[in-house]
């Protein structure tokens, strides 16, 4: 994303809405004269979309030591097992790399202990058939 503008704040925060350190993973929060009021006539959106003049984007990102901000995944795009967020879009562009992929979801489905469990959803080229097993060894090159 880079830099945010001279006039914009942004900040980096956990689900409390605290400040995170470098380098780690949250919610984006903006705010400044570009940053619209709120939802017309929708008081109910306003405020669970703003904390003290904060607009909470719904984006997950970070920001590094020299100030470039980085936007990962959205917020709902995430799938919390036991403690561990595991990003959609990560997972998912990992498994678009194998060659008999054509597409993939990436989807939470209720677990008893963990909360959530990982499951991919793919669509196979046409006329190719993968294994669970050759899908569980894509690796990011």
């Amino acid at each position: 994303m880079g830099r945010p503008a001279p006039t914009v704040d942004v900040r980096i925060v956990d689900d409390a809405g605290n400040d995170l350190s470098l380098d780690t993973i949250g919610e984006l929060w903006v705010r400044g004269p570009n940053i619209f009021a709120g939802y017309w006539q929708n008081p109910q959106a306003t405020d669970a979309a703003f904390d003290n003049g904060w607009f909470k984007t719904g984006d997950l990102g970070y920001v590094d030591n020299e100030g470039f901000y980085y936007v990962v995944d959205r917020k709902k795009d995430v799938v919390i097992r036991g403690r561990e967020n595991v990003y959609c879009a990560e997972v998912e562009g990992v498994l678009h790399t194998h060659p008999g992929v054509l597409d993939v979801a990436l989807i939470g489905l209720p677990h008893p202990s963990l909360g959530e469990e990982v499951a991919a959803v793919v669509e196979l080229k046409p006329g190719l058939s993968v294994s669970e097993a050759d899908l569980q060894t894509c690796r990011l090159t």
